[in-house]
């Protein structure tokens, strides 16, 4: 893909896992509103906190950023979301992560 600029398909993509999912156009606003609302259930400090080390990964050596991922995994081990994900996983429930 990147030394020949080929394109790919929603298919292709999708075997690739590059999308999470193809959809009819009639339906991409119904889809799409359920992966916000379930985005929005989510670990909302730990998808900010994977974000960031997302954007520094193409600008950071790989050991400081390996440190930098180490150090991230350590604060979000103290949030109050991991507490409620591991409790949750514990009892077999679904978690209600409050972002903090």
């Amino acid at each position: 893909m990147s030394f020949f600029g080929d394109t790919l398909s929603a298919e292709d993509l999708n075997k690739l896992g590059l999308i999470n999912e193809i959809v009819p156009l009639e339906k991409l606003e119904e889809v799409s509103i359920q992966w916000a609302q379930r985005l929005s259930k989510g670990p909302t400090l730990a998808y900010a906190r994977t974000k960031k080390l997302f954007f520094e990964a193409l600008s950071t050596p790989l050991e400081e950023h390996l440190e930098n991922e180490r150090q991230m995994q350590i604060k979000s081990a103290e949030t109050e979301d991991y507490k409620r994900g591991v409790f949750a996983l514990l009892e077999k429930k679904e978690p209600e992560f409050i972002g903090k």
